[in-house]
């Protein structure tokens, strides 16, 4: 890999050298090619430029409203991302060349309006936590695609709801996203006495100050040790470039602050290259 960007050969050199380590050079070689582009996005301030906006308020048009999670209530605006303002040519997703994603999700701070508004205490408020289909009724998430030619203006909040200050977004870089650890366990023959030193290997590097990631693979917050691929199998297929055309790719990656969890969204590559977002998979990990 040619040192053209610091920050890419930084982020390469410490994700996936001490794994390679451990594989050695012919299975590691293997694994490192499974790897996928990724943007890591940051509210830390550095000297890099504002692409989108984490929590606070989204700016939407007027005639549409703000999703809800039918039969609970108004979801949490999670980011929004403004697709001009990040590099073209870089990822492996057919992203939007303007306009501006967003996204909603249902939360704890959510869950916790609607018992305080008078809800239904029998109902089962972690329902739909762990993941699901955003056309399914009830689903917790949404994603919605704002053309730039579209008129918007900041959205108030539904009445009584928490309401997070506002971060910018920057674009910390671009970098090459692993395969996790539970991912390469379960495709790649690691010999048993190997288990550790690949575990370690894994912990070599954690990347703390991205909030948003937009592409590449999933990753837990805390625990290495949950079984992300099977959690998502249901619904992404055959990850990566040799997925057919029901395959699921992850879009993003969003770090929920306070409440110790992170929600990954997936999409079909067709319905991206669409602008269809109303058929995302999610699923929370923390």
């Amino acid at each position: 890999m040619e040192n053209e960007n610091e920050v890419e050969w930084a982020l390469y050199r410490n994700t996936h050298e001490p794994v390679i380590r451990v594989l050695g050079p012919e299975m590691g070689g293997q694994w490192r090619a499974r790897s996928r582009p990724a943007f890591a996005l940051t509210v830390t301030a550095i000297d890099a430029p504002v692409v989108g906006q984490r929590f606070g308020l989204p700016s939407l048009p007027a005639d549409v409203a703000w999703p809800m999670r039918q039969g609970w209530g108004p979801m949490t605006h999670m980011a929004s991302i403004d697709c001009s303002r990040l590099p073209e040519g870089v990822l492996d997703l057919d992203l939007p060349d303007e306009g501006t994603l967003l996204f909603f999700c249902w939360t704890m701070r959510d869950l916790e309006l609607f018992y305080d508004q008078g809800g239904d205490l029998e109902k089962e408020g972690d329902e739909y936590f762990m993941g699901g289909c955003s056309r399914d009724p009830g689903a917790g998430c949404a994603v919605l695609y704002v053309p730039a030619s579209a008129e918007t203006s900041p959205r108030p909040a539904p009445e009584g709801m928490f309401l997070h200050d506002a971060e910018p977004l920057r674009f910390r870089g671009a970098y090459t996203s692993r395969l996790s650890w539970e991912e390469t366990t379960k495709e790649f023959p690691v010999p048993e006495h190997l288990g550790y030193p690949l575990a370690s290997a894994f912990d070599e590097w954690e990347n703390d100050d991205t909030y948003v990631q937009i592409g590449g693979h999933i990753a837990p917050v805390n625990s290495m040790h949950t079984d992300i691929s099977t959690m998502c199998d249901d619904h992404r297929g055959t990850h990566g470039a040799e997925g057919n055309s029901e395959s699921m790719v992850m879009l993003a990656a969003i770090d929920h602050g306070d409440e110790d969890m992170e929600t990954y969204w997936f999409i079909r590559p067709d319905d991206l290259a669409q602008r269809r977002f109303d058929g995302i998979h999610y699923t929370y990990l923390s």
